[in-house]
C-alpha cells in the first residue's frame, strides 16, 4: 500500500558487475525505473554477457527481503 505502515523501503537490479538501488519512502509509486546495456551489466566482456544474470529484488519494511 505505500504508507507509513506497510511500504517497499528499496528496488535493486543486480547484475555479474553491479547493484543499482532505489530509495522509495511512503507515499512514492511501487517502482523504480533503471535504465542498463550489456556493458553496465557486465562490464568489458559485454559481448558474452548472459543478460539472465540480471535480476531484482525489494525490501518490505513488514515482510523484508522478496526477490533473487
Amino acid at each position: 500500500p505505500m504508507d507509513e505502515s506497510h511500504y517497499i523501503q528499496w528496488i535493486e537490479l543486480l547484475t555479474p558487475t553491479c547493484v543499482m538501488r532505489r530509495e522509495l519512502h511512503p507515499g512514492d509509486k511501487p517502482e523504480a525505473v533503471f535504465i542498463i546495456d550489456k556493458v553496465t551489466a557486465c562490464g568489458t566482456s559485454a559481448s558474452e554477457c548472459d543478460m539472465e544474470k540480471v535480476s531484482a529484488r525489494e525490501y518490505c519494511n513488514l515482510h523484508g527481503l522478496w526477490g533473487k
